[in-house]
């Protein structure tokens, strides 16, 4: 059987640095920190207590190398690269609203929108004592056997 797949995964969750850009509001200096009322409008980039994947990192890892195909127009065209997919993790730890940041075409975008759709339910990120939404920055990587 010709083993034409070789995914390599440089997935750094969050090791490239996201940086959201937050609106500083006076506080009202009577009222704990920690019962202020938090803006979730937007997702953050950036919580306390990170979303986590309940099995670990190498779990998911392992999820996404499993799910995985090699589009075949891709694979016949040689197209090789990084995806990098957003995401957010939502309140209660499911993804939302995948979309490729940066693709490379040939099926190989929609393959990885699928998996990500695919995963289930994180433990949600959390900011002042509350589950709030987070947005991740996925790289996913399609490299061909040599």
């Amino acid at each position: 059987m010709y083993k034409a797949i070789v995914i390599l995964f440089s997935i750094f969750l969050l090791s490239i640095p996201n940086y959201a850009q937050v609106k500083q509001s006076k506080l009202n200096t009577s009222i704990p920190k920690t019962l202020q009322p938090l803006n979730c409008e937007q997702p953050l980039f950036w919580t306390a207590q990170l979303a986590q994947y309940p099995e670990g990192i190498s779990a998911l890892y392992t999820l996404i190398q499993k799910n995985l195909r090699y589009p075949a127009l891709a694979r016949n065209n040689k197209v090789q690269g990084t995806i990098y997919a957003g995401f957010i993790i939502d309140e209660k730890g499911f993804i939302k609203s995948p979309q490729i940041l940066q693709g490379l075409g040939y099926g190989c975008d929609e393959e990885v929108v699928r998996v990500l759709n695919l995963i289930p339910q994180w433990v949600p990120a959390q900011q002042n004592g509350r589950n709030t939404a987070i947005k991740y920055i996925l790289p996913i990587s399609f490299y061909l056997a040599i």
